[in-house]
């Protein structure tokens, strides 16, 4: 036999496999792979179902990814308008803010969300499909809704309407 280096015993052999194809008290490892893609499976069969699988998996996974967006579609737009109103609030109420102090604080949010737009939108050409008072309209909007929210509430939260607060 040409291969007689290939030949090992069936007990030294981890294949159960390898032990059905004994021949003359050793295996023939060079029919191994034969018997192998037999045992998996040969040839387009096998690339066919692979395939299939993969693409069932893929379409469960858009599927499963589009039904988990379903609640962030949900509740996107409510949570970003009531993110300052909770963020004042547990703000003001951690750190016991003052009148004065919540006062500040709308102020830097004022500056904060105010300004970088219309400074990007000026300096580096930021939303070139909008015209400037556009752009700072937006953004005075935005930083106003924030920062008089983020204010009033972490005065709230801070004990600005009890009665104890004076």
């Amino acid at each position: 036999m040409p291969h007689d280096e290939l030949r090992v015993s069936p007990a030294d052999s981890p294949l159960p496999l390898a032990e059905a194809a004994a021949i003359d008290g050793g295996v023939d490892l060079t029919a191994l792979p034969r018997e192998i893609a037999d045992r998996l499976g040969s040839g387009v069969g096998t690339s066919v179902r692979a395939l299939r699988r993969l693409t069932r998996a893929l379409l469960v996974a858009i599927g499963l990814s589009l039904l988990a967006c379903i609640p962030t579609l949900i509740t996107h737009v409510p949570t970003a308008l009531l993110a300052p109103i909770t963020a004042g609030y547990t703000t003001g109420g951690i750190m016991r803010l003052t009148g004065g102090e919540s006062l500040a604080l709308s102020l830097v949010f004022l500056a904060l969300i105010g300004l970088p737009l219309p400074i990007a939108h000026a300096r580096f050409g930021v939303l070139t499909s909008l015209g400037t008072p556009t752009v700072v309209f937006f953004a005075v909007v935005a930083a106003v809704y924030f920062a008089v929210l983020i204010g009033a509430f972490a005065w709230i939260g801070g004990g600005g309407l009890s009665d104890d607060a004076a």
